[in-house]
């Protein structure tokens, strides 16, 4: 099982602790298999720039627990995989999203041309 620290504040999770505790199950549950890392599975009232930073961590958390994962949100679609250049790949990806994406205005990034 994959360990993480935890501060608790006046004996509360805070939701992105909750966050963190569900996809450490899911990385428990996957026992070695894939982590699906999904902009739909995060709280539709949270912020795109909070959704950027969650889906963020879990590819790190991901990686350091040698989990093949797969990310998916808008605009990215990137197959289950592990290691450096499949990390970079999902980071790069995530950096490149606009942080407003998800308002009414905002259109999904396109390839450079």
């Amino acid at each position: 099982m994959v360990a993480v620290a935890l501060q608790i504040g006046g004996g509360r999770l805070q939701r992105d602790q909750r966050l963190r505790l569900e996809l450490l199950r899911q990385i428990d549950v996957a026992a070695g298999g894939r982590v699906d890392l999904a902009w739909d599975s995060l709280p539709a009232q949270l912020p795109a720039p909070k959704k950027i930073a969650r889906l963020t961590a879990w590819v790190l958390a991901a990686e350091r627990a040698a989990r093949p994962f797969s990310l998916r949100a808008p605009g990215i679609a990137l197959a289950a995989g592990q290691g450096r250049d499949h990390r970079r790949s999902a980071l790069t990806a995530l950096a490149l999203m606009p942080e407003h994406y998800g308002q009414a205005d905002a259109q999904a990034p396109t390839a450079p041309r």
